[in-house]
């Protein structure tokens, strides 16, 4: 009891350490608060430590440190877990996921935010969150990039996931979420700026869609815009090279 007595006072003082510091040199600060970390884990106090690694993400993320930010989140959540406390720990690894599709990180986030809607279709409470969460991971496929550019018509990777994911939730089929990116699939290839516009305005005023996942369907939208500049200025230079043809044949200008 002596020992267990000393290594709760040292935790305790380790976190008044960090304290202490953060504000004049937080990466000591983070050192301290990680020891405490450690020792409330020794003692098996892991909702405290999971609490404390959670704080230590969002220091790490305030100065920009987005990857350390990830994997504070991650242990955070699996400590999160170990005491049983499994809002708090969906809640840690849905912040991996969308630190990682900040990052461009889409398939990590995607296979983050599939273990999110596993878990949360164990819980009751939770299983409502699901379509959600499987349309987060929907929008990190959309957001991608390469595929894009070349016509969702052939983007096989969003088809097979929006097959797959039913088997998750039997329910995400018939979802609103399954049919936005559905359409979505169909919009975009057509380069209709204006449908595109229209058809997240009545998705986000049915469902709402939050800053996060307005970031994403932005992504898209470049994709969309540089698609559509590609196009028209390869429609310029095949005007400019007929139009030079046809002086040629007329006799106006100098063959090359």
């Amino acid at each position: 009891m002596a020992s267990i007595g000393c290594v709760h006072e040292a935790a305790v003082w380790s976190v008044k350490a960090g304290d202490m510091m953060r504000r004049i040199d937080p990466a000591t600060a983070v050192e301290r608060y990680l020891n405490a970390v450690s020792l409330y884990c020794e003692l098996g106090r892991f909702y405290t430590a999971a609490n404390i690694e959670r704080d230590v993400a969002e220091m790490v993320l305030e100065d920009g440190n987005v990857e350390e930010a990830q994997q504070h989140f991650r242990q955070a959540s699996d400590y999160y877990n170990g005491d049983n406390v499994i809002d708090q720990a969906q809640l840690c690894l849905l912040q991996v996921g969308m630190l990682a599709a900040s990052q461009g990180n889409f398939d990590l986030a995607t296979e983050t935010f599939e273990q999110v809607a596993r878990n949360d279709v164990e819980h009751n409470l939770r299983r409502g969150n699901v379509p959600d969460i499987l349309l987060r991971a929907g929008l990190c496929q959309l957001a991608a990039g390469g595929p894009i550019r070349k016509g969702l018509k052939s983007h096989k990777v969003l088809r097979f996931y929006l097959k797959k994911w039913p088997t998750i939730d039997y329910t995400f089929a018939y979802s609103r979420e399954k049919l936005f990116l559905t359409n979505l699939l169909a919009i975009i290839p057509e380069l209709d700026l204006a449908a595109f516009a229209d058809h997240i305005y009545n998705f986000d005023n049915v469902a709402g869609l939050d800053e996060w996942c307005l970031r994403m369907l932005n992504r898209v939208k470049e994709d969309i815009e540089e698609e559509i500049d590609r196009i028209e200025k390869a429609r310029i230079k095949e005007e400019l090279k007929a139009k030079r043809l046809q002086d040629q044949l007329a006799g106006l200008a100098r063959p090359d």
